[in-house]
């Protein structure tokens, strides 16, 4: 049986994992149109389907509505494969469950695999049946990965950030780059993306993907050899990252509204978010 004629894969943006398992608010027909395959084998769900099925903004407003939910979330286990100090082959567990479904994602960090025979991270993520433990579906953990790290970054900006910010700026390169300017681009009306990268080639290879793929910005890539100070356009505000830092992680702006930095200004006021958007928080 096909599988897209038994369950519309596009319409299943509720499996989105918190931490990263999690469902959404669609997690109840999920699992519903999960069980009439029953007779068949357990489904096995892939990247391409993955892909094909969560979008953003959609994706962020389910994290939202599932962050909010009742859930529960063991800390991850990770274990490694070998105690020898040079060796850093590991294997790590994440549980998680709600009333309707039971997952754990499960992966294998191997950092010195050969490339391009190997990854060095392989992931998967299994679903089960909440009210009966039935196993429903094996789902390619790598792509939820990426898409539900992007959408919960583009789901603090949309709580945090101020709705008419119109400039990102991109720190890093790597296989998550793209999935957070797609997430950041689907909650802010952006105008200007700055990206930066150790190697400029691959600064400048996230700037042409994504110009191709998002029109309406002006797209600039900047490497390590290139110093640059941050600053707040509108005003003599002006902060050294690299020096003050440490200073910003101890001010959360879920217990402060107001930040005093004295670093030729202010910190523009933190809003604080309120409390029924996430009613488990602490």
């Amino acid at each position: 049986m096909n599988f897209s004629a038994g369950f519309d894969v596009r319409g299943c943006g509720g499996y989105i994992l918190i931490g990263e398992i999690k469902t959404g608010g669609v997690a109840r027909s999920l699992v519903d149109e999960l069980q009439k395959l029953r007779s068949f084998s357990m489904k096995i769900i892939t990247a391409a389907e993955v892909h094909a099925a969560l979008k953003f903004p959609d994706l962020i407003d389910s994290l939202q509505e599932a962050f909010a939910a009742d859930f529960t979330m063991p800390p991850r286990k990770v274990f490694l494969l070998d105690e020898d100090d040079g060796n850093h082959d590991a294997f790590a567990l994440l549980p998680s469950w709600n009333d309707s479904v039971i997952g754990v994602k499960a992966f294998t960090y191997f950092p010195d695999n050969p490339k391009p025979e190997y990854e060095s991270l392989y992931s998967k993520i299994l679903l089960f049946d909440r009210a009966h433990g039935e196993p429903l579906a094996l789902v390619d953990g790598t792509s939820v990965t990426f898409l539900r790290t992007a959408a919960v970054s583009g789901l603090a900006s949309r709580l945090l950030s101020r709705a008419n910010s119109e400039t990102l700026l991109l720190l890093g390169t790597g296989n998550l780059a793209t999935y957070i300017i797609r997430a950041q681009a689907s909650v802010r009306n952006l105008k200007r993306v700055l990206v930066w990268g150790r190697t400029p080639a691959n600064a400048q290879k996230v700037v042409q993907q994504m110009n191709d793929e998002l029109t309406g910005i002006e797209w600039r890539g900047r490497h390590r050899r290139q110093r640059h100070r941050i600053t707040r356009p509108a005003g003599p505000w002006r902060l050294d990252y690299r020096r003050h830092a440490h200073r910003l992680h101890r001010q959360s702006p879920c217990h402060q509204t107001r930040v005093r930095h004295r670093v030729g200004g202010e910190v523009p006021r933190l809003r604080r978010q309120p409390r029924q958007l996430f009613p488990r928080g602490g």
